[in-house]
């Protein structure tokens, strides 16, 4: 499934669907318990699956709302390691 992330960006940039450093790719597998993000600002065609973050997501006992469980932080310290924002995930 990772791989099939990469392959998917480099189709799409090939394409000519985006340009080389546009967004990126989120998913989650039906039901499944991880959400995985590529980077954001990434050459498309170096994309591979170690660049892949993988978050767990779990119900909020109180609300229902799929949240975010955790994040493997690789960045250097002094960074928020987030270059975006993180809020519900929605069903």
């Amino acid at each position: 499934m990772l791989t099939a992330i990469g392959d998917v960006m480099r189709r799409v940039y090939e394409r000519g669907w985006i340009t080389t450093r546009d967004g990126n790719i989120s998913m989650r597998k039906r039901e499944g318990k991880y959400l995985y993000i590529t980077p954001s600002g990434w050459r498309k065609t170096i994309v591979h699956p170690e660049h892949v973050v993988r978050i767990e997501i779990v119900k909020e006992p109180l609300t229902g709302i799929m949240i975010p469980m955790s994040v493997r932080d690789n960045s250097p310290p002094g960074s928020s390691g987030c270059t975006g924002t993180c809020s519900a995930i929605r069903e």
